[in-house]
């Protein structure tokens, strides 16, 4: 996480690309049957200190790269998850400034915040991510099939599989939501463009 903020540009160029990619092709079965080498990473230490080099270096494993990609986007909302999931994430009263979760309950007061400054940059990477899993999660009508059906089921059980345990995709769900109201209060009414296709994709991803 610390070295985001140097790329965080080019994460998003990336995501949204690859969301394009899914969008306008068939690439839900090649997409299911990538792997990514995840180097693992070596325990070392110095005097009395303990660190982890997190460049790798030890030995390597393979993993599903839409796992891989899940398991760091959660990591992304370490910061703000209680929040996200506990009350209306980034409500607020301005006029100019919509709700998009109206039934959400907010238990707790301290639950109902603000984003932190360094938290903007996780949410909408994490924001972007998620619109690529729900992406890839989803069936398009129009070039169903048994094969595509096959791997859209492996790359939801992928995804899931990499969410806090019991959530299923709720995670997902509410951190779009605070994506799309963290959109509308920073350009107003000129976030249409992206939250209403995101809300769309909420209502798909609400039925899996």
């Amino acid at each position: 996480n610390r070295y985001i903020h140097h790329c965080y540009d080019v994460i998003i160029f990336c995501l949204n690309t690859l969301t394009n990619v899914v969008e306008t092709s068939d690439s839900q079965q090649v997409i299911a049957g990538l792997e990514f080498v995840e180097p693992e990473p070596i325990i070392m230490t110095s005097s009395d200190v303990a660190y982890t080099n997190d460049f790798g270096g030890g030995s390597s494993k393979k993993v599903p790269a839409v796992k891989w990609l899940s398991r760091w986007l959660v990591s992304q909302t370490e910061s703000y998850r209680d929040a996200v999931m506990k009350g209306k994430f980034g409500a607020k009263e301005e006029p100019n400034h919509r709700i998009i979760d109206e039934k959400a309950v907010v238990s707790e007061p301290e639950h109902q915040r603000d984003l932190e400054k360094h938290e903007e940059e996780f949410l909408v990477t994490a924001g972007n991510g998620f619109i690529l899993l729900t992406c890839l999660m989803r069936h398009r009508g129009q070039c169903y099939s048994d094969e595509i059906d096959e791997a859209v089921q492996k790359l939801r059980k992928s995804v899931v599989s990499q969410m806090p345990q019991q959530t299923g995709v709720t995670l997902m769900i509410k951190t779009l939501k605070a994506f799309c109201n963290f959109y509308h209060f920073s350009i107003g009414d000129l976030s249409v463009a992206v939250v209403e296709p995101v809300m769309k994709l909420i209502v798909e991803l609400e039925k899996i």
